[in-house]
C-alpha cells in the first residue's frame, strides 16, 4: 500500500512467478572415448553442460564420466607344427588378433605421504656382478622432488643398494652401491617436465659400467658422476615401490607395472614391452608386478617367483595407459 498525491491510500497488486533453476546428473562408464552433445571425451572426469528448461531457466547436467581403456597384448610365438591360442588351433605362420577382454584395468596410485609398497627380500634379487634392466609405466603428479620408482635397500642402508628414481631435477637416476658400499651413480641428462603417462627403463652394463636410460622406448643420453664398483650388488633388505630410502620422500603419482630382468634388455625389446607387457614366463624375468588385482591389500608377483608385496596406504587407480600390439607366430 502506497500514499497517492492527493493522500488516499494506492494499492499496488504484483503477481509475482519464479521460475527455479533444475540440476541433474548421470553416471557412464565406457571404453575408449563418450561423445555427449556433440563433443568427445577421451578421459575420465567430472563434466557439466549448462541448458534452458521449459520455463527458461538454467538447466545444468553433471555427466560422472569413467573411460576404460581398450589393449591387447602382444607375444612373437615360434612352434612346431601347431599352436592352440584361446581353443582355437593354428597350423600356419601368421599374425592373428583376438579380441579379448582388456588385461591392463589398474595402477597404482601414490599419495606422495606414506604410500608405498613393501616386497620381501629374495636373493632372486640381487645382480652381483650381472647386468640387469628395470621397466616400469609411472605418471607422475609432481616434480622437482625424488621420486622411487624401485629401492632395494640393505637392512643397515649404508651397503649394498639398487635405487632407480627421478630425481629432484627430474632425471633419471640410477644408484647403486656394491657389497663394500662402492658407488655407481649415473643421471639422464633428458629430464622429465609433464605429467603424462612415460614408460621409464633403465639397463646396467655391469662389465662396462654404463647404464642406459630409456624413455618411452628411446635411448637418452647420460652422465655419470662416480664409478667405483668393485664388488657385487646383493642388498639384504626389502625392495620399496614408491618409497625413497626410510622415508625421505614418497612418490606422488601412479605406477602401472614394474618388471626386473636379470638380463640386459635390448631397446627393441623395451619397445616390444612398452606396447606388450609381459606374460610372466620370459627368460631372465624375475619380478613382475602389474597391480590388476584391482582390491586387498596384496599385489602378487606374476612370475613362478611368488615375491608378493604389501600394500602401505596406496589404492588401485583406473587411470592407465594405452598399450596395443598384435600376436605374431
Amino acid at each position: 500500500t502506497y500514499t497517492n498525491t492527493n493522500g488516499c491510500d494506492s494499492v499496488h497488486t504484483l503477481n509475482l512467478t519464479i521460475n527455479n533453476s533444475n540440476t541433474g546428473s548421470s553416471s557412464v562408464t565406457v571404453c575408449d572415448s563418450y561423445t555427449w552433445d556433440g563433443v568427445t571425451y577421451n578421459t575420465s572426469g567430472i563434466y557439466t553442460n549448462i541448458y534452458t528448461n521449459t520455463n527458461g531457466c538454467d538447466s545444468i547436467h553433471t555427466l560422472d564420466l569413467t573411460i576404460n581403456y581398450s589393449d591387447t597384448s602382444y607375444s612373437n610365438i615360434t612352434v612346431c607344427d601347431s599352436i592352440i591360442w584361446n581353443g582355437i588351433t593354428y597350423d600356419s605362420s601368421g599374425t592373428y588378433y583376438s579380441n579379448t577382454g582388456s588385461n591392463n584395468n589398474y595402477s597404482m596410485s601414490f599419495d606422495g605421504v606414506n604410500d608405498y609398497i613393501e616386497i620381501p627380500d629374495d636373493n632372486i634379487f640381487d645382480h652381483g656382478q650381472n647386468n640387469f634392466t628395470i621397466n616400469s609405466w609411472v605418471k607422475f603428479n609432481s616434480l622437482a622432488n625424488d621420486v622411487a620408482i624401485f629401492d632395494h635397500l640393505d637392512n643397515s642402508q649404508s651397503n649394498a643398494r639398487l635405487n632407480f628414481r627421478k630425481n629432484n631435477s627430474n632425471q633419471l637416476h640410477l644408484s647403486l652401491k656394491d657389497d663394500n658400499g662402492n658407488y655407481f651413480t649415473s643421471s639422464s641428462v633428458t629430464t622429465i617436465t609433464d605429467f603424462d603417462w612415460h614408460f621409464l627403463s633403465v639397463v646396467f652394463d655391469y662389465n662396462n659400467m654404463i647404464a642406459y636410460f630409456y624413455l618411452d622406448g628411446q635411448l637418452i643420453n647420460s652422465t655419470i658422476s662416480q664409478s667405483s664398483l668393485i664388488n657385487g650388488i646383493n642388498p639384504e633388505g626389502n625392495v620399496q615401490i614408491g618409497k625413497y630410502g626410510g622415508g625421505a620422500s614418497y612418490t606422488n603419482g601412479i605406477i602401472n607395472e614394474i618388471q626386473i630382468w636379470d638380463i640386459a634388455l635390448s631397446q627393441q625389446e623395451i619397445q616390444q614391452y612398452l606396447n606388450c607387457p609381459p606374460l610372466g614366463n620370459e627368460l631372465g624375468l624375475v619380478g613382475y608386478w602389474n597391480f590388476e588385482e584391482g582390491s586387498g591389500n596384496t599385489i602378487f608377483d606374476q612370475t613362478s617367483n611368488g615375491n608378493n608385496g604389501i600394500i602401505n596406504g596406496a589404492t588401485y587407480d583406473t587411470n592407465v595407459p594405452l598399450q596395443s600390439c598384435n600376436l605374431t607366430t
